[in-house]
């Protein structure tokens, strides 16, 4: 059996998973956690330790049968800059993926977590550190770039784009051809019916982006009728005061 060491005690599922994976097959021996939180050192998580942070992986990365795995929570940077830090060290990385998922025409790359109930189609291609969770449907054609995370009962049509860093919320649904831009995000039950651009949140059914508070939208207006309030040169508020005064 494969070592394996996971960055971030806070998912249960991963736990889960990997008793799954070796009830089907023997293959990874969970060593324990590496965690940011201090005070969760020396403490146990899912009655595996957690042994410190990331000060102690270059000592874990001496033994060469040692694999990672690190978990997806919180915002997407604080799980990209997880990422990146095992990189640093050279880490391998592990992919956990439910015995019952047929992956035959699937391409994947590594520290994915694929969960139980997961639907994979023909000819997908899926990047790295990309998590789907419990029941997503992920159909032919598709392509799923690095860091993407699908929500639980999710369904994602066929031909669809994930672009980098892609988030789906619990129970969306993608339709088929449709990308979806680098760092996008798609709210619980949200229907997605056309492409949506990098960066954007999109909502309800159909899915549309979110509209500012009615608070931002009259700061908004309040700028554009009154650009000179908020000029950083106080000469140039001061002249442009003096000549609506004027004006008057």
């Amino acid at each position: 059996m494969k070592k394996l060491i996971i960055y971030g005690a806070l998912v249960p599922d991963t736990v889960k998973l990997i008793d799954t994976i070796n009830d089907s097959s023997p293959t990874w021996e969970l060593i324990g956690y590496i965690d940011d939180n201090k005070e969760r050192h020396c403490k146990t998580f899912m009655d595996y330790p957690i042994l410190g942070g990331t000060e102690i992986i270059p000592e874990l990365i001496k033994d060469n049968d040692i694999y990672f795995f690190a978990t997806y929570y919180g915002k997407l940077s604080g799980f990209k800059n997880r990422v990146n830090i095992l990189e640093s060290y050279g880490c391998k990385f592990a992919n956990l993926i439910h015995p019952s998922i047929n992956i035959k025409y699937v391409k994947i790359g590594k520290g994915c977590f694929l969960a139980e109930g997961c639907n994979l189609g023909a000819n997908i291609e899926i990047g790295n550190y990309v998590n789907a969770r419990i029941r997503a449907v992920i159909c032919h054609n598709t392509t799923i770039e690095d860091f993407s995370f699908i929500g639980p009962n999710s369904t994602v049509g066929s031909g669809v784009v994930l672009k980098e860093g892609c988030f789906i919320g619990t129970g969306a649904t993608i339709l088929r051809t449709k990308t979806l831009g680098k760092a996008s995000t798609i709210g619980a039950g949200a229907m997605v019916v056309k492409n949506v651009p990098d960066g954007i949140t999109v909502v309800g059914v159909p899915a549309k982006k979110i509209r500012k508070s009615l608070f931002k939208r009259a700061i908004h207006w309040i700028k554009r009728q009154y650009t000179f309030l908020f000029s950083k040169n106080l000469k140039e508020i001061t002249f442009k005061l003096s000549q609506k005064t004027q004006l008057k």
